[in-house]
């Protein structure tokens, strides 16, 4: 039984030049060709999914952190409405203690 191009064996098997089955061994191969491309499509699919997941947790860290900061800077308004309200108030206050000294002075002269 040679080993060089297109001999058969005892089964009528072809060989291929360095002795290996034309048939079994491609087929073989083929397989394993192929399951292996099927675990790397599962491998590119899983890292998908995670970089999905990882993109979706970035967004909804960042619209949190958006709503934080509308929070904070609604909370800063509101702070500086009520220190403007009790300044408002002083200012008010000292007005009118200032009249009713005036009318005091006024009323003793």
């Amino acid at each position: 039984m040679k080993v060089w191009g297109g001999e058969e064996d005892a089964e009528g098997r072809l060989w291929k030049e360095g002795g290996k089955v034309e048939g079994e061994e491609k087929d073989k191969d083929e397989e394993k060709d192929e399951e292996e491309e099927g675990e790397e499509k599962e491998r590119e699919e899983e890292e998908e999914e995670e970089e999905e997941e990882e993109e979706e947790e970035e967004e909804e860290e960042e619209e949190d952190e958006e709503e934080e900061e509308e929070e904070e800077g609604k909370e800063k308004e509101r702070e500086e409405e009520e220190v403007e309200g009790e300044e408002k108030e002083k200012v008010e206050e000292e007005e009118e203690g200032e009249e009713k000294e005036k009318v005091e002075v006024e009323s003793e002269g």
